[in-house]
């Protein structure tokens, strides 16, 4: 048996597995469904869209922003904990972050060197994607900007 930490700890592994895979195949349809699976509702942008699978393929189409590229490298660096106790990624979304946490967005490819210093420059603050999942495994948000 396992404790209730290693069973929460598994079930946020295992939806972040199956988010990554989905994201590298680019299967906006799989992710759509992941998100929606649980929890009541998700948040995917700012705007009035009503399609996360629509809006993820409008984006990628688009030369200067390849969310699911992001997304999976988020999901590879270590999260944190948010406000309401949801597994986040990066671990850049926090209330301050560390040298380590930025410098984890620059070494897998997130942010470049310059936008990192933009942002601790202008507070501190990580406005890139994030995203986080419940210890109950629900999909809670991937979004961009503040």
């Amino acid at each position: 048996l396992l404790c209730h930490k290693h069973l929460r700890a598994n079930v946020v592994a295992s939806v972040r597995a199956r988010i990554a895979a989905a994201a590298v195949a680019c299967d906006y349809a799989k992710l759509q469904k992941i998100a929606l699976e649980k929890g009541q509702g998700f948040k995917f942008s700012y705007g009035s869209e009503t399609s996360a699978a629509s809006y993820w393929r409008k984006l990628e189409s688009q030369p200067k922003d390849k969310p699911m590229a992001r997304l999976v490298k988020i999901l590879s660096i270590p999260y944190t904990r948010n406000e309401t106790n949801a597994y986040a990624w990066p671990s850049a979304y926090t209330d301050n972050p560390t040298a380590a946490n930025w410098n984890a967005l620059v070494k897998k490819g997130v942010l470049t060197r310059a936008q990192v210093d933009a942002m601790r420059k202008g507070g501190n603050v990580y406005y890139g994607y994030r995203t986080a999942i419940t210890p109950k495994g629900d999909w809670q948000f991937f979004v961009a900007g503040d």
